[in-house]
């Protein structure tokens, strides 16, 4: 007889393996999606539709598990993503009840705003563990296209998750 993983094992499973994916997205394929300099952050798009859709207590906690994966996989002293991505998450997450009623301007608006408090918070700590930042001339010509790319990428995903939910509901109802 096959050992079976509980509901709550498989869903942590299937959290790991998506935490992992998403880094390694990031890590090696989000480079080559260089548009005019500006790539975009697949951890803060990710983090912000999760956020948006489930709210701070899904959003926190996912900006650090993926934030971690990425700070391991790309050799970053450990907490530089993961505690900027926690933050972002949380504070998205606040947003979702914005959500509700408009499905463009929150998510496009939290989107921009998260991927520029992910920038900002990444330069203290940059500074405390030794990391190399960048010049702030440098961070603002990257990071308001970065900011729009990675908006229009989350508001992609909330929408797909957006799809998927009201798919499970319909099948759950039997609508």
């Amino acid at each position: 007889m096959r050992p079976r993983i509980s509901s709550m094992g498989a869903g942590v499973l299937l959290t790991l393996g998506m935490a992992l994916f998403t880094a390694a997205i990031q890590v090696a394929l989000v480079p080559w999606a260089n548009v005019r300099g500006a790539t975009p952050d697949i951890l803060v798009a990710t983090t912000v539709a999760l956020a948006l859709h489930f709210g701070p207590w899904v959003g926190m906690p996912w900006g650090l598990l993926v934030g971690g994966a990425t700070d391991i996989l790309a050799a970053h002293p450990l907490g530089i993503l993961a505690l900027p991505l926690a933050a972002v998450g949380y504070m998205a997450g606040w947003g979702h009840r914005l959500v509700l009623d408009s499905k463009v301007i929150a998510p496009w608006g939290m989107g921009i705003l998260a991927s520029l408090a992910y920038d900002v918070l990444q330069i203290p700590l940059g500074l405390v563990w030794g990391y190399p930042v960048p010049a702030v001339g440098v961070m603002v010509q990257r990071a308001l296209p970065r900011a729009a790319y990675t908006a229009g990428v989350a508001w992609l995903l909330f929408l797909v998750l957006l799809s998927v939910h009201r798919l499970r509901k319909r099948e759950r109802w039997g609508i």
